[in-house]
């Protein structure tokens, strides 16, 4: 095998390979190709703090029950996971929480303020 029986290198020095040691330098030192620059992301609608009203309760306990349903027809043999798998419970709150500042009312804020 190869760590038992190790082969010899085709290159050993730029004294006996100059070309060859050029050639691998060059590559080595070219410049990545450039990227396309990445799109700004949109600013975070900051939500203050406030006190759950009895819609945002409604609406959280609507959330964990549609995830823990969902997680449990999906994957019915999945024990040792929660369903955090599906949605983190961070992910839930913000949705809440965007939606008792009254922020969600479209698709694209939801995608673009939702980090689902």
């Amino acid at each position: 095998c190869e760590r038992c029986n190790p082969r010899t290198p085709t290159i050993c020095c730029d004294i006996c390979h100059p070309a060859e040691i050029a050639a691998l330098l060059a590559a080595l030192t070219s410049p990545a190709p450039s990227m396309p620059p990445e799109k700004p992301k949109p600013r975070q609608i900051k939500v203050p703090s406030y006190e759950p009203s009895p819609a945002d309760v409604a609406l959280k306990k609507a959330l964990l029950d549609w995830r823990a349903s969902t997680v449990k027809q999906r994957w019915p043999n999945l024990d040792f996971f929660t369903p955090d798998i599906l949605m983190h419970y961070e992910v839930l709150q913000r949705i809440v929480d965007l939606a008792h500042a009254r922020r969600l009312d479209s698709l694209e804020v939801f995608k673009s303020q939702v980090p689902w």
